[in-house]
């Protein structure tokens, strides 16, 4: 997979940090292991993006009121 590819949701990222995480507690070649650890990194920071984005949606909503 590319290491770059958005996820469609949050939910979907997650659920594909779940896999990698399984995969690498299982045994993964050394050169696999690197490409999973990326792409890892890459849906965290995604999933870090999400979450401050909403945050700041909800601080919006009820600073309107």
């Amino acid at each position: 997979m590319d290491q770059q590819a958005t996820p469609a949701s949050y939910e979907a990222a997650l659920l594909e940090l779940q896999q990698i995480l399984e995969a690498i507690e299982g045994q993964l070649p050394l050169e696999e292991l690197n490409a999973q650890s990326r792409r890892a990194q890459f849906l965290l920071q995604y999933c870090q993006q999400r979450l401050r984005h909403i945050e700041e949606e909800q601080n919006n909503i009820y600073e309107e009121d």
